[in-house]
């Protein structure tokens, strides 16, 4: 099927594309950072 091969200039930007949305979508691991912590704290009150 012609619609769906890539050649290989497709294929570097769907790998390149693949792993910016690996980034984004993070570890899933929830972090508080060191800018967030007087806010956090002062919240709590």
């Amino acid at each position: 099927d012609q619609a769906a091969s890539f050649n290989p200039e497709g294929i570097i930007k769907t790998c390149k594309y693949m792993r910016d949305v690996e980034v984004a979508l993070g570890d899933g691991i929830k972090v508080v950072y060191d800018s967030e912590r007087p806010i956090m704290e002062k919240l709590r009150k």
